[in-house]
């Protein structure tokens, strides 16, 4: 499921909106970006909050602001709508078979009798968008955290992450929100070895079929124990290089093997040699989904230090990640610049999205950036994101990040300004 389409009519009584994302199947592996440009006060900023609202089903964006009809169009065919008459009317809210009228001013249906109601929609609403994670950054997370109203941020960091359960905001206890970007990668790091399908696009096969396959063969495998021998120290080199990262190798005896394979002599071993062929496919396979997050935790490691001049980004299981400078003191995230803080808040986002159904919302990305650095921040996204297909939809002033991205502009008002001289 993928966000198709944001339609505003009407927006601050002026504007006809239309913003349509590009939605990809997982062969095509395109890039999904969509960049809103204009002068202030076009509704870019506004229309990231108008989507943010429709997906945390919290509306307070659209009693704020003067509008006709919004509607968010889903792949799927699904779509939400909130409607407003007139200022200050009640809200009409559409999805499915639900039609609600919500209070104009405050939270909450138009009749308190409507309650039970509301509350079945919101349900239904987040059992069907499950498998979107969107994440909207606005401007305010250029600061780093320490800085940040903590009651705000708590709030905040609820609705980006955890949008889709029904639970209470106040039922989640977070640490101090100084380290809240290494605790996410921690986090990811040990949830992709669970389901490592959730964050990466793969084409590996089921490794228990191929096992039954190779057995059922009944014929001699064209391999020899020398082969096999190799193929098992090349799994056991790439285990111990993983290893600092914190991808945990899998419980496999490589001296017991080895020892195995050194007494396969007898050219007619075709038992030994097809269960042991077996074994080293399962833990190649293993292999490889490993690499997968191995390779964008690098990837994340090395773009970040790419930027940074005077820092260095180490990748570090429990902690998720450290920070240090020249003279090898470890900093924490709020030590960083805003601009650094920035950065690293965009590249965590990118490296913890999920294969499919992650959109990244982000509001002004240049704030606090050097110019060098804007013209790297959407490469430097997809990269961070890699074997995954996000959907990027970016609000910007700068026509550094815009650069050859131009394809995938969305004009909002006068967009003269793109031409530098």
């Amino acid at each position: 499921m993928q966000i198709q389409e944001l339609e505003i009519t009407s927006l601050f009584g002026a504007f006809e909106r239309s913003i349509p994302f590009g939605t990809h199947s997982e062969e095509e592996q395109a890039l999904s970006l969509v960049l809103l440009h204009g002068p202030n006060g076009s509704g870019k900023t506004t229309s990231l909050r108008m989507i943010d609202g429709m997906m945390t089903l919290n509306f307070d964006v659209h009693r704020a602001i003067p509008f006709g009809r919004c509607v968010l169009r889903f792949s799927t065919g699904e779509e939400i709508s909130v409607t407003q008459d007139a200022p200050a009317a009640p809200l009409q809210v559409e999805f499915g078979e639900f039609c609600l009228q919500l209070h104009p001013k405050q939270s909450g249906p138009l009749e308190p009798t409507d309650a039970k109601v509301v509350d079945e929609f919101r349900q239904t609403f987040f059992a069907v968008t499950q498998k979107i994670s969107f994440e909207y950054i606005h401007t305010w997370r250029q600061t780093p955290s320490g800085f940040l109203d903590e009651e705000q941020y708590e709030r905040d960091l609820f609705i980006d992450h955890y949008a889709h359960s029904v639970r209470s905001p106040s039922r989640r206890r977070l640490k101090h929100p100084g380290s809240h970007l290494a605790d996410r990668v921690a986090k990811f790091i040990a949830e992709a070895q669970v389901d490592y399908r959730r964050f990466f696009r793969s084409n590996e096969p089921d490794f228990l079929s191929a096992i039954i396959q190779r057995l059922q063969a009944g014929t001699r495998p064209e391999t020899t124990a020398s082969n096999l021998l190799n193929r098992l120290s090349t799994v056991r080199g790439q285990e111990d290089a993983y290893e600092r990262l914190g991808v945990e190798r899998d419980r496999w005896d490589f001296d017991l093997a080895r020892s195995f394979l050194e007494q396969l002599s007898d050219p007619a071993s075709t038992e030994g040699l097809s269960v042991m062929t077996a074994a080293a496919e399962v833990l190649e396979t293993r292999a490889r989904e490993q690499k997968l997050l191995a390779e964008r935790l690098l990837t994340f490691e090395r773009t970040m230090n790419s930027y940074f001049r005077d820092k260095e980004i180490k990748v570090e299981p429990r902690k998720g990640f450290s920070i240090t400078n020249v003279s090898g003191e470890n900093l924490s995230e709020d030590s960083l610049g805003s601009g650094e803080y920035h950065l690293l808040y965009l590249m965590v986002a990118a490296l913890t999205t999920q294969r499919r159904g992650t959109v990244l919302a982000i509001d002004e990305p240049e704030l606090s950036m050097h110019i060098s650095w804007q013209r790297r921040i959407i490469d430097s996204l997809r990269e961070c994101s890699s074997n995954a297909s996000p959907q990027l939809l970016l609000a910007t002033h700068s026509p550094d990040i815009v650069g050859e991205y131009r394809d995938y502009l969305v004009p909002f008002g006068n967009t003269d300004e793109l031409r530098r001289e």
